[in-house]
This record gives C-alpha cells, sequence and structure tokens, in this order.
C-alpha cells in the first residue's frame, strides 16, 4: 500500500505576498519568476502591457485583489505600460512599484516608482528590494506616513 499526499486548505495559513511582475524581457522575466516564487511570493505575470492594462483595470472595478506588489518593465508596451499605470485609480496607486528600466535618465510620465532597478536586472537586487517595498507599504496603509 502506497502512501498519498493530498493538499489540505489551512484557512490560518498566512497568504503569501502577491507580485504583479509585467516584464518584456523573456530572459530576466523568466529569473524573476523563478527567483521571487522561490522566496514565496504568489507572482502573476503579465505576459503584456494589455494584460497588465486588464490586471489594473480589474482592481479598479473590485474585480480582483490588488497585487501586494509590482514589478513593471518600463519599456512595455513601448511606454504603454507606464500610461496604463498613471491613469490607474486610487486602489491601483498604494501599491508599491519596482519599476525596471534600461535607461535612467528616460522621463517616467510623471510616474513615481517606490524602486527603480536598472537592467540588466539582476534578480537578487530584485529580490532583495521586496521586504523594504511591503514595509513601506505596511507604514502607509497603517497611517503612519
Amino acid at each position: 500500500m502506497g502512501t498519498s499526499s493530498k493538499l489540505v486548505f489551512d484557512p490560518h495559513a498566512p497568504r503569501r505576498p502577491r507580485v504583479l511582475l509585467a516584464d518584456a524581457h523573456p530572459s530576466s522575466k523568466g529569473r524573476l519568476l523563478v527567483g521571487l516564487a522561490s522566496e514565496g511570493y504568489d507572482v502573476v505575470v503579465a505576459e503584456d502591457w494589455a494584460q497588465l492594462a486588464f490586471a489594473v483595470d480589474a482592481v479598479a472595478r473590485r474585480l480582483g485583489p490588488a497585487p501586494d506588489a509590482i514589478v513593471l518593465d518600463a519599456d512595455l508596451g513601448h511606454g504603454a505600460a507606464l500610461a496604463t499605470m498613471k491613469r490607474a485609480c486610487d486602489a491601483i496607486a498604494r501599491v508599491p512599484l519596482l519599476l525596471l528600466v534600461s535607461d535612467l535618465q528616460k522621463p517616467r510620465l510623471g510616474l513615481i516608482p517606490w524602486a527603480i532597478v536598472a537592467r540588466p536586472v539582476d534578480p537578487l537586487v530584485v529580490r532583495s528590494s521586496m521586504p523594504s517595498l511591503f514595509a513601506v507599504r505596511r507604514l502607509d496603509t497603517d497611517g503612519v506616513t
């Protein structure tokens, strides 16, 4: 007789922080996905700016939960992703944003990220930035800032 393992839902288990990852570069997207997931984050991937817009719209309409953080490629959709984020509602505006950039001097359409990481992206830098993003968000949502 073999043993079987059964997945059991534990309503008291802490929810893993959800990160929305939107990166146009397949190699860094894959490395970031694996790295963030290995750190215990629930990673949702937006393959292009249209999927990012759909996810942001779902949060705006309260059709889905807001992510706990967003990792966004500034070049996604040739800047359309930045415009999407700038038009985002208050529900998404308070979500910590880590912006991946190719050029640190390029204008960001008035978007103010919580952190910026320059390309080539080092997944270790992104992973090490996440705890501080979540700490700032806790302060912000607790009304301390």
